[in-house]
């Protein structure tokens, strides 16, 4: 179908289903705030992980980051 990954998220407290996602080959990316709780988020690569552990992390994050130093030098220069 042409699909490369498959992501999803969950409570972080849902023991179960985390123990299912390990045993299937997913891999733990980040945390997401959602209100009062945090959900994982995981991720399989269907074709073999291209990334090592903190490839995965940064290629689900850099986006966020990227947006954070923006913000910084926007903060820097107006000084």
């Amino acid at each position: 179908m042409g699909l490369e990954k498959m992501l999803g998220d969950t409570h972080e407290n849902n023991k179960h289903l985390l123990d299912i996602i390990k045993k299937n080959g997913y891999r733990f990316v980040d945390y997401k705030h959602c209100g009062d709780h945090n959900n994982v988020i995981f991720v399989k690569w269907l074709n073999g992980c291209p990334y090592s552990r903190f490839r995965c992390w940064y290629e689900f994050n850099k986006r966020k980051y990227i947006l954070k130093l923006k913000l910084l030098v926007k903060r820097f220069f107006r000084q």
